[in-house]
């Protein structure tokens, strides 16, 4: 399911969208979209142009996606989900305590370093002056942190699912800096390296008192 971002009420997705063949259209549909959304910005997402990357009619993606809205939803509702699962992948293969912490750092400081942080950067930019697109941040937001918060508690089972939700916050506020300031600064491998060491510290330090 998706939803919208609006009233959040689930939008089922239909019955040919489900079967294999539906669901790898759809998925070429949502990645020649975001390749649009990176390489042109928002006003370069054209729907007959997403039909002609995706190679497929005009009316398919009509019917996968019935406006400009939800597409823009199912890129990255795509995009939340696979965070989701590498942050997990990377926490279970993680061995310590210890080291699964740094793991949530390091997982996610990978995924900001990929070039799709592009399509993040033009979210928040949309949102400024678009309300719909800023509904969609806030649930994307939401999914970000519902991720990171599953697995502090199993890092740390005696979290309360607010606490660990508020710690899921401060991380991603602090990731979100890092992001801007290695986006508009001229740091050297050396510095970079350097705040992410500082990240990690300060993850485990807002752990330890849960020892």
């Amino acid at each position: 399911m998706i939803q919208d971002p609006i009233d959040a009420t689930p939008i089922p997705i239909s019955k040919v969208a489900s079967r294999p063949h539906g669901r790898q259209k759809r998925k070429r549909i949502i990645d020649a979209a975001a390749a649009l959304l990176i390489e042109k910005g928002y006003d370069g997402l054209i729907i007959r142009e997403v039909a002609a990357r995706a190679q497929t009619r005009l009316g398919n993606v009509h019917y996968y996606f019935p406006t400009k809205q939800l597409l823009l939803l199912a890129i990255f509702d795509q995009e939340s989900n696979a965070y989701a699962q590498m942050l997990q992948d990377a926490v279970s293969a993680a061995g310590t305590r210890k080291k699964k912490i740094v793991a949530i750092v390091d997982a996610s400081l990978l995924e900001l370093g990929k070039p799709k942080q592009k399509l993040w950067r033009t979210l928040v930019g949309i949102a400024q002056h678009d309300p719909d697109a800023l509904q969609i941040l806030r649930r994307e937001n939401e999914l970000f942190h519902k991720a990171v918060a599953a697995e502090l508690r199993k890092i740390e089972p005696r979290l309360t699912g607010q606490k660990a939700k508020r710690i899921a916050r401060i991380i991603w506020a602090m990731l979100d800096g890092y992001a801007i300031q290695i986006t508009h600064t001229l740091d050297t491998t050396k510095e970079i390296n350097a705040l992410k060491k500082e990240a990690r510290a300060a993850l485990i330090a807002m752990l330890t008192g849960f020892r």
